[in-house]
């Protein structure tokens, strides 16, 4: 499966969510034993500004069924340049990663502040 392109964009010092179903054939993955990874850096090979809190919820629930979260919190896009990249992969228990989605991401500066 190749990668998908998703580009992202959210306002500095806000929390961010991402929900995401991973489908194979268009029928929702199970996804026991799987972990997950997203990092956010400047570009490829600089070093990591932030990593997504990935949530996988109990696949043994038909409705949970292929569902992902990538969530920030507003003091780590808080942290984040105006612009940078991130992708996500999936790693099942005793394979390989497989990316899902990559693409840049657009920080808006936060215009009111407490």
């Amino acid at each position: 499966m190749e990668a998908a392109l998703y580009d992202l964009s959210f306002s500095q010092g806000d929390g961010f969510t991402l929900p995401l179903t991973i489908k194979a054939a268009g029928i929702a993955m199970d996804l026991t034993g799987y972990t997950g990874l997203a990092q956010i850096r400047k570009r490829a090979g600089a070093p990591v500004l932030a990593t997504f809190a990935i949530g996988i919820p109990d696949q043994s629930i038909l409705a949970n069924r292929g569902k992902v979260t990538l969530s920030l919190t507003g003091a780590q896009s808080a942290a984040l340049p105006a612009a940078c990249a991130y992708d996500f992969e999936l790693v099942p228990l005793g394979s390989d990663p497989q990316t899902y989605l990559y693409g840049d991401i657009k920080v808006r500066a936060q215009v009111s502040t407490p």
